[in-house]
């Protein structure tokens, strides 16, 4: 029976588990790292995969996913993978454990940017609206850093929580591609979104409170914002990496690799690559 290791238990990992084991193979899923564990667990509402008509919380959508992989006899793995010896066809695990492959799949997804402007150490930083929103309440003021669909989705979210949220858009207007997101947020009373605004230094007040200084296009002097008490920061993503030592084959699924960000398009991709995988063996 042929043995495939897959990296990353996201929608494009789980889905190619699911068409290998369904094949016939022994499927190895290590699932959690922080460079394998899926950002889906971060999406408070999943309105755009098909078969929901009502949305579904990203946890649970991802739970039905991983359920379905062991149903069809894929193992799941709590750790994650640490480096690849792909001449010698071995995966190392986070704890030191190393298990034999006859196919490698990476579907390790993306880590999001960091925001770096001075001072920005001077207030709470956070990246996951649906983590660490709770943490505040109607008493607060946030400001959320980016123009696209996480940025939008994340300030709408947190309007239901925080007194105000204020989205600062680098460029003249959003790239996101949910208008109805955009639609609803514009509608808020307690949420602004600053086009053409950069957050450019954070400082403190005589009392120690933090002050924002952002700048905006064709101004030549900054603008301050009082009172916030953290820092959303929501700017995209890079692919992640796992260290590789050798020359063998690596195949590659979801969004390490795909230009659009979608579960969708994951969903895909993981289906395309477990096909590759079990044609090239015939």
């Amino acid at each position: 029976m042929n043995r495939v290791a897959i990296a990353g238990a996201g929608p494009a990992g789980l889905t190619c588990a699911i068409y290998l084991a369904r094949a016939g193979w022994k499927v190895d899923v290590y699932a959690n790292d922080e460079n394998t564990e899926s950002s889906l667990v971060e999406a408070d509402l999943v309105e755009n995969y098909p078969g929901f008509p009502d949305g579904e919380q990203g946890f649970l959508l991802l739970n039905r996913m991983i359920k379905q992989a062991q149903k069809c006899g894929a193992c799941i793995h709590p750790e994650g993978v640490a480096k690849v010896l792909t001449d010698e066809r071995k995966v190392v695990d986070t704890v030191g454990n190393a298990y034999v492959y006859d196919e490698y799949v990476e579907a390790i997804g993306c880590k999001r940017r960091e925001f770096e402007c001075p001072g920005i150490d001077l207030l709470p930083v956070h990246t996951c609206a649906i983590c660490d929103g709770t943490l505040y309440g109607k008493n607060d003021k946030v400001v959320v850093i980016g123009g696209g669909d996480t940025a939008i989705s994340s300030a709408l979210y947190l309007s239901n929580i925080v007194g105000q949220v204020t989205v600062l858009v680098r460029k003249p207007q959003c790239r996101c591609t949910n208008q109805l997101a955009l639609n609803a947020l514009v509608g808020k009373s307690n949420a602004e979104i600053m086009y053409e605004t950069t957050l450019n230094t954070v400082t403190k007040d005589g009392l120690g409170k933090p002050i924002l200084h952002i700048g905006k296009a064709n101004y030549y002097a900054d603008f301050m914002l009082l009172g916030i008490s953290s820092v959303f920061v929501c700017i995209g993503s890079e692919p992640n990496t796992i260290e590789h030592i050798g020359n063998g084959k690596v195949w590659r699924c979801g969004d390490c690799v795909e230009e659009h960000k979608q579960i969708a398009i994951a969903v895909g991709s993981g289906a395309k690559t477990a096909l590759d995988i079990i044609g090239s063996c015939r």
